[in-house]
């Protein structure tokens, strides 16, 4: 009964989710979702398993449950409006509880705060509402330590609204934050805070939070910075401390997800509860109890993440079912957990997070007995690898929707990490406790822990070097996600013999003739080629890189050309790594056929480098006159290292990229009389010429470089103008804007103590009818084009 109740309450949340118009496309799993519950219920009375006078009742239940779920889910989505949206980008005071873990990070704490006051000038605002704090300092581990869960704190920064995607496919923190209740965010200084209070929060969760922050500690003490970061990331879910290369190599293998805390972290604390509980001869309900506390002590410890919760609740319902002896219960806890995280707060079905975990444990459940059954010539070891094979199996659709990538060697990587995770969760579990017995043990544990840790680095750096351990994918449509579903669905259920339902049988004939086949040939090929529907147009992305230049261009016959790759000077932040890379993953690009760096300054090429160290480039187009910068020196190196044949640009070069476009190089002319300080005037210019429609792509230069242009004898007409120097006052010159004739002006820019763009631009292009898109307000800028016309598309 209760899997149709949740069935019916999965289909009303999708129905109210597509009645918002967030993913239309959606209505496809809303169709696919009626008609499998339309077979399941049909299959179930077909086999005889609810009894006639239950049948009506079922189909009813369902129903009412779709009913629900659907005004729940629309009464939640109304209800996610803030009401300090008048308070944003203002300096305010606010009180409130730290109501969550205090997360460390290089630069900064953040936590989410109850509010319980808020106050602008004269303007106070009063009442329940959480938002996001980063409150950052030059020592954030130390701040961390003062300030912990439960502790009442007034704190003066800005409020902000969160940032929203501004690239294509792109990390939403403002939908991530809208899925936890939380729709503002609070910058707040070093030394813009004040204790006020302590134990305002649930003694509970304060120990347990307590719990956490003592282990961290241990685990800092006893292991070196790499292995511990690892091994809190492992056993909290802590993320925070993971070098760029941890991450990317744990990513790369397929086993990022031992760092979401879930059914296998929870499952080794209910093993241990369990062995604990016989070593100490309790009986099989105080077994019951004592593996309840430790379960939802580490859950509360943890945060209460969305895969921890539900592992917690399953875990709780599997528990009593094997307590009072049943067999029968694994899928009615699944069901019962899933109802209730999404009761408890029904936006977590747009979460990524969400979707992978009950994903990957019902993949577990339904497909693990039918591997078993394939794979039993293996011995009985055979489970480690059907496990992560079975998860493996039915995550592929959303791993590469939401990761752009695939990692074959997931399933021989996990067959050796899970006894390792096991010993770290266990060991991180028990140290806290032991330490106040025996440092000696204490130290025994941790160096195990450390030695595990460390040959299993060495371990994946080997998986990850070997050939198609890893496969980027673009994203792909949600039809390929349906399909694969379905196929996966009937695949499994043919060999189960279950498909005794009378719609089946209509066509019994012909699935007994090629039925098992066709639907694996299927499966197979959805899994090797993710569906993208062919391009026959010409696509120019602007991409968001803040004050900087990032163009992608894809032509009608797919080939990939990049123009210039960001950099954000005096910062940390990589523009390559975090926003170029994960882009080009997600649109499917796999190599670079041609790339081209306007001219040398930083943001225009720090983000190229990491462009470089991970793709492979077939060409590169660069302006005659170098920078003299150790920034652009690297990039010169990297082109030389790979052997990547690089050519000066000059006026009149044509490039032939594609046979339906024309790329012609309009600056700089041959000889450039440009010196090194004069790097924006001797950037190269290319005009993208396809059937009627034109593109240019001006980089930075400046007034007299637009004067030279202007006086050119050929033709620079474009519809589409990426307007020069982040619009900035000196790329206006008006004979300039007379000889492009444009219809469009995008300007690449974002925050900048320069005033780009200049109003007086902004002005004189308005005044010529044309219209302004900004990066920096509508995010990355998508100009889709015909030979007849084009289309234009915002992130935002």
């Amino acid at each position: 009964m209760i899997y149709f109740i949740t069935l019916g309450w999965l289909i009303g949340l999708v129905v109210g989710y597509l009645q918002f118009g967030i993913m239309p496309q959606l209505l496809l799993f809303f169709g696919t979702a009626i008609i499998l519950s339309v077979f399941i219920i049909a299959s179930s009375i077909d086999r005889g398993e609810m009894k006639n006078n239950n049948r009506k009742l079922v189909i009813l239940l369902t129903l009412v449950a779709a009913i629900a779920g659907s005004f729940w889910f629309s009464l939640n989505w109304n209800l996610s409006k803030t009401e300090l949206s008048q308070f944003f980008d203002k300096d305010v005071t606010a009180t409130g509880v730290v109501a969550g873990k205090v997360e460390v990070y290089s630069n900064r704490i953040a936590f989410p705060l109850d509010l319980e006051g808020l106050k602008a000038g004269e303007a106070v605002v009063s009442g329940a509402e959480k938002t996001a704090v980063s409150l950052y300092s030059e020592n954030p581990e130390q701040l961390g330590e003062s300030i912990k869960y439960g502790y009442q704190l007034m704190l003066q920064g800005t409020l902000r609204q969160p940032s929203e995607a501004s690239n294509p496919n792109a990390f939403d923190y403002r939908h991530y934050l809208l899925t936890r209740g939380i729709f503002s965010q609070l910058l707040v200084g070093e030394d813009s805070y004040t204790v006020l209070n302590e134990g305002k929060g649930n003694p509970v969760v304060f120990y347990a939070h307590e719990f956490n922050r003592s282990t961290t500690d241990l685990i800092d003490s006893f292991l070196p910075t790499t292995q511990g970061a690892v091994m809190k990331a492992m056993v909290f879910g802590d993320k925070g401390g993971l070098t760029e290369e941890q991450s990317q190599l744990f990513m790369q293998t397929g086993l990022m997800h031992l760092f979401a805390v879930s059914g296998l972290h929870v499952g080794f604390v209910l093993a241990f509860g369990l062995g604990l509980g016989r070593i100490m001869r309790l009986g099989k309900w105080q077994q019951f109890l004592l593996s309840l506390v430790l379960i939802w002590f580490y859950a509360c410890a943890t945060g209460f993440s969305v895969s921890v919760t539900r592992a917690a609740l399953m875990s709780t319902v599997g528990l009593y079912v094997y307590t009072i002896q049943r067999n029968k219960g694994v899928f009615s806890a699944l069901a019962l957990a899933l109802l209730v995280v999404t009761i408890s707060n029904p936006l977590l079905i747009t979460d990524p997070g969400f979707q992978l975990s009950f994903t990957a444990t019902w993949g577990i459940l339904y497909l693990t007995p039918l591997l078993n059954y394939i794979l039993r010539f293996l011995p009985s070891w055979r489970i480690a690898l059907t496990v992560p094979l079975a998860a493996q199996i039915s995550l592929i659709p959303l791993l590469v929707y939401h990761f752009n990538l695939l990692s074959p060697v997931t399933i021989l990587a996990n067959v050796f990490v899970a006894p390792i995770v096991g010993l770290v969760v266990i060991a991180g579990l028990i140290s806290l406790p032991l330490s106040f017995i025996s440092n000696v043990a204490v130290e025994i544990i941790f160096t195990a822990s450390g030695g595990a840790l460390f040959y299993l680095w060495l371990l994946l750096e080997e998986i990850a070097t070997l050939p198609g351990s890893t496969f980027y994918f673009p994203v792909p449509q949600l039809y390929w996600i349906v399909l694969y579903y379905l196929a996966l669905i009937y695949l499994r259920e043919w060999y189960a013999g279950n498909l005794n339902f009378y719609l089946i049988r209509i066509f019994k004939w012909r699935l007994e003739t090629g039925g098992k086949a066709i639907a694996f040939t299927l499966l197979v090929l959805l899994i090797v080629t993710p569906a993208q529907p062919a391009q026959n147009y010409l696509q120019v992305t602007v991409l968001d890189v803040g004050q900087g230049d990032a163009i992608h261009v894809r032509t009608p016959e797919g080939k990939n050309m990049l123009v210039d790759g960001g950099g954000v000077r005096g910062s940390s932040f990589d523009v390559g790594e975090r926003v170029l890379i994960p882009y080009l993953r997600s649109e499917g690009v796999n190599k670079i056929d041609l790339l081209v760096n306007t001219h040398g300054h930083y943001d225009h090429t720090a983000g190229l480098i990491a462009v470089l160290e991970s793709f492979e480039v077939k060409e590169a187009l660069i302006s005659p006159v170098p920078a003299s910068t150790e920034t652009y020196e690297r990039f010169l190196d990297l082109l030389l290292e790979a052997q990547v044949p690089t050519t000066m640009a000059v006026r009149g070069q044509k490039i032939y990229l594609d046979s339906e476009i024309d790329i012609e190089v309009i600056h700089p002319g041959e000889n450039p009389s440009y010196s090194n300080a004069e790097l924006n005037n001797s950037s190269v210019v290319l005009r993208i010429v396809y059937g009627e429609q034109a593109v240019l792509l001006t980089g930075d230069i400046e007034l007299e470089a637009m004067g030279e242009i202007a006086r050119l004898p050929m033709d620079i007409g474009s519809n589409i103008y990426k307007v020069s120097h982040h619009g900035s006052r000196t790329g206006l010159e008006e004979s300039f804007l007379d000889a492009i004739d444009t219809q469009v002006g995008i300007i690449s820019t974002g925050p900048n103590p320069f005033g780009h763009p200049h109003p007086e631009l902004i002005n004189e292009l308005e005044q010529r009818d044309i219209k302004v898109y900004r990066t920096d307000q509508e995010g990355a800028i998508t100009v889709k084009i015909t030979p007849s016309s084009y289309v234009i598309e915002t992130a935002n």
